[in-house]
């Protein structure tokens, strides 16, 4: 067989397998239950108003107003859009009961495809779906748990207001990241018009993405300390890396150094605002040291509950001493300051994380939510160590380091089990709900229709009805 007609059916070969763990994602996120807090941000609720008619949180600044959320405007905003006009739009093929759950199910496979989309591109170095990249996307797309490792590692949450205020803010980051790389690289030369355009469009993109999820500001400030420190401080990493200009201002060129400063002043300004955020209600809050002391025990949880986590720790380890051994040269070196940089994120993400606030339901502050930013940086290591042993490995190695890496999908897809079926009485009593509108109030009393799990009668039910009427479940 030709190399030609090899790479064909490799090709191929990865594409099906990427198509039927997306599919089969998908499937998992349509038998997902509608979450509780979708009532009041699609209505919406009088606080998620007030944050949809003030972008800014100016009212914090000039009123010292207290509520909701005042530094997410765009994570309420996106949701607000789409979950009051797509699950219409699909009525054009769909029942309005079903159009509810499709128009979940397609946010959390879009969400979760430009993750693995820019994953796949970072670990790659191309965008061009060839082999290459198809084997970048298949190394961590099993790592993407739906359910199974779902509550130490997971991204897509089951809950889709959730996905929106965490996964899809992160994917905004990564995109962010890419095209400060684009603009920070001493390699690309660009005219003055280009490097213009690409800075007002990332501007756009920075100011959207900090005034979004929760984490977001925090994670971009530490990440522009880390990015300031390789670009300044670790000459070798300048020599090495080749991420930076070296020889500019503070090592890094005029536009990189705009970027940092302006998204960390917006940073601090979103942090500032959202010290008045009224979803931390102080009957509920602990003191710091306490939160720094229960912070162990949720890092401990994460480690030791599950396989998830600390054999995607062990197989990035294995990667990078087989790196090391095996495959010494630029590449090798370069990714090495890249994992020494996950490195020192991580510590000082981790570290600052118990000044961001408590919520009771998030005991141990660091959870698979918070811990969002950490999981996806350690799919990015596995995945680009993998790919980096994949094309340097011939012949025996290359056969014996695939059935490694066969072994870690298998035991990652066989742990993502079904469980379908979750949403089946949610669905059944709205179904029930759609033809006999009389039964309406009890079956909402009963708490299948729009609540939190273990939560039987606590939710809104002149929000619930609402929203219902809007998704032409009931009538108005």
């Amino acid at each position: 067989m030709s190399d030609f007609m090899k790479q064909v059916f490799i090709f191929l070969g990865l594409a099906v397998f990427l198509l039927s763990d997306l599919s089969y994602s998908f499937i998992q996120h349509f038998n997902m239950p509608l979450d509780g807090d979708m009532a009041g941000g699609i209505v919406p609720e009088t606080d998620v108003n007030r944050v949809l008619s003030d972008p800014l949180g100016l009212q914090v600044l000039t009123e010292n107003a207290v509520y909701a959320n005042p530094n997410r405007f765009f994570a309420h905003w996106t949701f607000f859009v789409y979950f009051n006009n797509v699950p219409v739009w699909l009525q054009h093929w769909f029942t309005p009961v079903d159009s509810v759950y499709v128009a979940c199910a397609l946010a959390k496979i879009v969400v979760q495809l430009v993750l693995l989309f820019i994953l796949a591109r970072f670990i790659s170095g191309t965008w061009k779906l060839s082999v290459k990249f198809l084997l970048a996307a298949v190394l961590v797309e099993p790592l993407f748990q739906t359910n199974g490792y779902r509550s130490y590692m997971g991204i897509i949450d089951p809950s889709v207001t959730y996905t929106f205020f965490y996964a899809l803010p992160c994917a905004l980051l990564l995109l962010y990241f890419k095209g400060l790389f684009v603009l920070m690289d001493g390699r690309n030369r660009y005219s003055f018009w280009q490097l213009g355009g690409i800075s007002i469009g990332l501007a756009a993109l920075a100011f959207f993405t900090i005034l979004n999820g929760p984490l977001n500001p925090g994670i971009m400030l530490v990440s522009n300390v880390v990015l300031f420190y390789f670009a300044y401080w670790c000459k070798a990493c300048r020599e090495e890396w080749k991420v930076f200009n070296a020889g500019r201002l503070f090592g890094v060129n005029r536009w990189g150094l705009f970027f940092l400063v302006f998204t960390s002043l917006l940073s601090l300004y979103a942090l500032y605002i959202g010290r008045n955020n009224a979803i931390f209600v102080p009957s509920e809050m602990i003191p710091v040291s306490e939160r720094y002391a229960r912070l162990p025990v949720g890092l401990l949880h994460i480690l030791t509950q599950k396989l998830g986590v600390p054999v995607l720790i062990l197989s990035l380890i294995i990667n990078a001493v087989l790196l090391k051994r095996k495959v010494p040269g630029a590449e090798t070196d370069r990714f090495m300051w890249q994992l020494k940089g996950i490195l020192v994120f991580v510590l000082l993400y981790i570290a600052l994380l118990p000044l961001g606030g408590y919520k009771a339901y998030r005991f141990n502050i660091l959870r698979y939510d918070t811990f969002m930013p950490v999981t996806l940086l350690l799919m990015f290591a596995y995945g680009r160590s993998a790919w980096l042993l994949f094309t340097a490995f011939r012949d025996r190695m290359r056969y014996v380091y695939t059935g490694f890496c066969v072994l870690l999908i298998f035991i990652y897809t066989l742990a993502d089990e079904p469980e379908f079926g979750k949403n089946r009485r949610e669905r059944n009593a709205l179904s029930v709900m759609a033809v006999s509108p009389d039964k309406t109030d009890v079956l909402m009393q009963s708490g299948e229709v729009l609540l939190w799990h273990g939560s039987v009668g606590n939710g809104n039910p002149k929000l619930t009805r609402r929203l219902l009427e809007k998704w032409h479940i009931l009538p108005y």
